[in-house]
C-alpha cells in the first residue's frame, strides 16, 4: 500500500508515527496464525515491498530527484499479490477465474499509461485508480465468501477486518483521486493539503485495521 504524505525532504514527527504504525502492522502480520488467513504470505510480502518503496521515495526526496519511479513498479506488484491473496479466500472457480484474467489486463493497462501518458514521471494516479477499482469490486464479492463459524461473530472473523481495511481504503482512495487531480491542476497547496489528510488518515485506518486482524488471528483457533 502506498499513498502516504512524504512530500518533504526530512522525515517529521507526523512521518515518525506513520512509519511506527505501519512497523506494527508489518511486525504483527509476522506474528499471525496463517493457518486462520489463507494467504497471508500475500500480504506480509505487500507490506514489505511497500515498506521499502516507501524508503526508496523518501531516499529519492531527500536527493531531490523524480520521486516516483518505484511507485510504477511496486503499484502493479501489490495489484498481482492482492490477486493472489483474494484468489486463496474464495472457492468460486468463475470468480477466481476472474480474478487471474484481470491480472494480465491490468498490466496492459499500466503499460498504456506509462507510454502514452506518465513517462515514469509524476505519481500515477490514473494506474492505482484503476487498481482501486478493481480491487473495491472483488473485496465487496469477497464478503459474501466469508465462512460462518459457528458460535463466533463475524466481527471476530480475521478475514472480516482484513476486507473491511482494505475495502475502506481502496475505495476512500478510488474518490479521493478524483479530486486530488483537479487540484494539482488547479490547486497544489490544497492538493498537498488533501493528500496529507484524507490519504494519510487512510492508511492509518488501513494498517490499524489490518494489525486488529492479525490480532483476531492469534486469539482464536483454527476454523
Amino acid at each position: 500500500m502506498c499513498y502516504s504524505d512524504h512530500t518533504r525532504a526530512m522525515l517529521t514527527n507526523s512521518d515518525i508515527i506513520y512509519y511506527l504504525v505501519y512497523g506494527t502492522c508489518l511486525i504483527f502480520s509476522f506474528r499471525a496464525r496463517g493457518v486462520n488467513i489463507p494467504g497471508l504470505v500475500y500480504l506480509r510480502l505487500i507490506l514489505s515491498l511497500g515498506l521499502v518503496n516507501e524508503m526508496v521515495v523518501e531516499s529519492l526526496q531527500y536527493l531531490h530527484k523524480e520521486e516516483n519511479p518505484s511507485n510504477y513498479i511496486y503499484i502493479p506488484i501489490e495489484y498481482l499479490l492482492l490477486v493472489l491473496f483474494y484468489s486463496q479466500n474464495t472457492h468460486k472457480k468463475r470468480f477466481r477465474k476472474a480474478l487471474y484474467l484481470s491480472i494480465p489486463l491490468y498490466m496492459i493497462v499500466t503499460v498504456l499509461f506509462i507510454v502514452y501518458r506518465y513517462h515514469f514521471k509524476g505519481y500515477p494516479s490514473a494506474i492505482y485508480n484503476v487498481s482501486c477499482l478493481l480491487n473495491t469490486i472483488w473485496l465487496v464479492r469477497l464478503f459474501l465468501d466469508i465462512e460462518v463459524v459457528d458460535h463466533l461473530p463475524v466481527f471476530k472473523l480475521p478475514l472480516f477486518w482484513l476486507y473491511t481495511a482494505l475495502l475502506i481504503f481502496y475505495s476512500g482512495l478510488f474518490f479521493f483521486n478524483g479530486a486530488y487531480g483537479f487540484f494539482v491542476d488547479h490547486d497544489s497547496k490544497i492538493a498537498e493539503s488533501l493528500r496529507g489528510y484524507i490519504a494519510l488518515g487512510l492508511n492509518y485506518i488501513l494498517y490499524s485495521v489490518l494489525t486488529y486482524a492479525f490480532i483476531c488471528s492469534r486469539a482464536m483457533k483454527k476454523y
